[in-house]
């Protein structure tokens, strides 16, 4: 089922629209500049709520300006059940992302908007 949110136009009538849906992303960390460059690659879509890189234990992660925003979630293995119970738990947005490639991301135009687009009409549980 779509939402939709009314608002006044210029004639003073309400008119509809849809809401936007938010993204949480999820991405593997393995090396700081890659890391770098895919969440400034994400966080070029609106529809981003909020970042998550996901840490494997022990790994050292250093933190510059572009990763400040993002929070940080230590995990023991992307095959590790307790991995997806942690990114079950942090989400809180309509769509979940989640990037395990250690190679760079390079999302098309409006990649991100049209993926949320498509999963949202057809009311899809997972698009890739």
């Amino acid at each position: 089922m779509k939402e939709y949110m009314y608002k006044r136009n210029l004639n003073n009538k309400y008119e509809s629209y849809r809401t936007m849906k938010t993204i949480d992303a999820f991405i593997l960390f393995t090396e700081q500049e890659q890391a770098r460059k895919k969440v400034h690659e994400i966080k070029q879509s609106v529809q981003v709520q909020q970042i998550y890189l996901l840490v494997p234990n022990g790994q050292p992660s250093s933190r510059d300006n572009i990763m400040d925003e993002c929070k940080i979630i230590e995990i023991d293995g992307m095959q590790s059940s307790h991995t997806v119970k942690k990114i079950a738990n942090a989400t809180t947005a309509d769509y979940t992302l989640i990037y395990l490639k250690s190679t760079v991301l390079k999302l098309g135009y409006f990649a991100l908007e049209r993926m949320v687009g498509i999963a949202d009409d057809s009311q899809a549980g997972m698009v890739y």
